[in-house]
């Protein structure tokens, strides 16, 4: 059946894009403990890792454009997932 086929196709696609996802959230996780550690001078907080406090995307940090992609990417791959989303449910 090609409705079935195209249905597939679509799951198939929306399982690619969640796994894209899920790879950006990482880095882009990644990059603000990096972040939070140079903010902190490089220092480890009492448990071992960067302290909690929350980054910023600062135009001045040596890692703002690589942030500002992966921002980008992972806003682009949610778009694309919720159209592909939409799709299904009509």
């Amino acid at each position: 059946n090609s409705l079935q086929r195209v249905e597939d196709s679509h799951r198939a696609q929306v399982e690619v894009l969640e796994a894209r996802i899920a790879k950006l959230a990482a880095a882009l996780e990644s990059t603000d403990r990096v972040l939070r550690h140079m903010q902190d001078g490089g220092q480890v907080g009492a448990t071992g890792g960067a302290t909690e406090t929350p980054a910023s995307l600062d135009p001045s940090s040596p890692l703002f454009v690589k942030k500002s992609q992966l921002l980008d990417a992972l806003f682009q791959a949610n778009v694309t997932l919720r159209e592909l989303q939409e799709e299904d449910n009509n």
